[in-house]
């Protein structure tokens, strides 16, 4: 339901950048988004439109959004057309897709491929429920988590969990 494309993102984080430089706030500040699988996804990234993380051993990492309830079947080949195209996916918050939860070998084709995953902190710690919660500690154990991010998406309605979520998987694994 985002578009998270770089064209719509500059702009305000433009004015927030000029806002942080007038107040003469000494940060540097950079962006990037979580990218929905979706038909247009190739296209962005051929047009150089996907809001990458950053980049690790020469390779760009996308955070990658899969659908809430399934893996999709074209999923495997979209992770080997990404590693050909040097772009390493970040596959966020798996613990939180229903198929995962129901099917946790469906991640395994995936990292075969070089795909790692991020675990949303607030699954980690019981946030997002039970099943999510499950999820996210058999994930750990596998020593398929890679990332654990805090998804917040404000400091009131999802507040960022890190502290208690490293924690919790200091526990677990």
């Amino acid at each position: 339901i985002y578009d998270n494309t770089i064209s719509l993102i500059q702009s305000t984080f433009d004015e927030y950048q000029a806002a942080v430089t007038a107040k003469q706030i000494k940060v540097e500040l950079a962006f990037a988004a979580e990218y929905h699988l979706t038909p247009d996804l190739l296209a962005a990234v051929e047009a150089q439109q996907v809001p990458f993380l950053g980049e690790v051993e020469g390779e760009e990492i996308l955070l990658l959004e899969l659908p809430h309830t399934s893996v999709p079947a074209s999923a495997v080949q979209l992770v080997r057309w990404l590693r050909s195209n040097n772009i390493r996916p970040l596959i966020a918050h798996p613990e939180r897709n229903q198929e995962i939860i129901r099917h946790p070998e469906k991640m395994r084709p995936l990292a075969s491929l070089g795909a790692m995953f991020q675990l949303t902190a607030g699954s980690i710690t019981g946030v997002f429920g039970s099943k999510s919660q499950h999820a996210a500690e058999q994930i750990l154990k596998s020593g398929l988590g890679h990332v654990i991010a805090s998804d917040a998406h404000n400091l009131s309605r999802r507040s960022p969990e890190l502290a208690g979520a490293m924690h919790a998987a200091a526990a677990i694994i």
